[in-house]
């Protein structure tokens, strides 16, 4: 369902961002947001739109590919 939506990327991010600790955001899991927390610091990707960094960014999108996915 995630792979095909044209917001994947902009629900993860808010994911992200909020450290939504409950559902599948933008093709991420619970566990897989854990780990893009243990790798992101604050400095790199901070907590409020609109700051966020080209690294976290890259980060989430490449959690997000439909080969992240296994649907490539």
């Amino acid at each position: 369902m995630c792979a095909s939506c044209t917001v994947r990327l902009d629900c993860a991010d808010y994911a992200v961002r909020a450290r939504e600790p409950y559902g599948v955001w933008g093709g991420l899991s619970e566990d897989e947001r854990e780990q893009i927390y243990a790798r992101l610091t604050a400095h790199c990707y901070p907590h409020r739109p609109g700051e966020g960094s080209k690294a976290a960014a890259k980060e989430i999108a490449a959690a997000v590919s439909p080969r992240a996915l296994g649907i490539a």
